[in-house]
């Protein structure tokens, strides 16, 4: 979008889910955006090798690490991850280590439901708290209008 229309990163809102979220977190260390967007995703490769493959993991290096917590921690602009404790894919304690290596300013929304099904069945807060995030950036001055917590959100910095 930068080099063939031209749109500057701080107008981008990157987002990403599951191996989609290492690949976004490696882009806003590079771009900046205006704002980053992370669902059930995990901290590094390994992590999530450790818990599907524990002897394999061990034995077999891995080609490719996506450090996407290292990634993380030197972007400066905004983050919203969402993640469920029902995920059976990718353990929301590896969402938790990668937002927790984030700077901020970030918000944590936790989810329900599975890890392609999430978005789904956590209706309507799902859709209000990518709505609040975009409103939030949009905003001149960046702090305009979060919505509310639910109860289930853990908001931070």
């Amino acid at each position: 979008m930068t080099q063939v229309r031209g749109t500057p990163p701080e107008e981008i809102v990157l987002f990403g889910h599951s191996l989609g979220g290492a690949v976004t977190a490696w882009l806003a260390a590079l771009t900046s955006p205006a704002g980053v967007i992370i669902e059930s995703s995990f901290d590094r490769m390994q992590s999530l090798a450790e818990v599907h493959y524990p002897l394999l993991s061990r034995l077999i290096p891995l080609r490719v690490a996506f450090p996407a917590v290292d990634e993380i921690a030197t972007v400066q602009s905004p983050l919203l991850a969402l993640h469920s404790p029902d995920d059976e894919i990718v353990p929301m304690s590896l969402g938790r280590r990668l937002y927790e290596a984030a700077p901020g300013p970030k918000r944590f929304v936790q989810l329900q439901g599975g890890h392609n099904d999430g978005f789904l069945r956590s209706q309507p807060q799902y859709q209000d708290a990518i709505a609040a995030f975009l409103d939030q950036i949009a905003a001149p001055d960046g702090h305009a209008g979060a919505a509310p917590a639910q109860p289930t959100d853990t908001d931070a910095d």
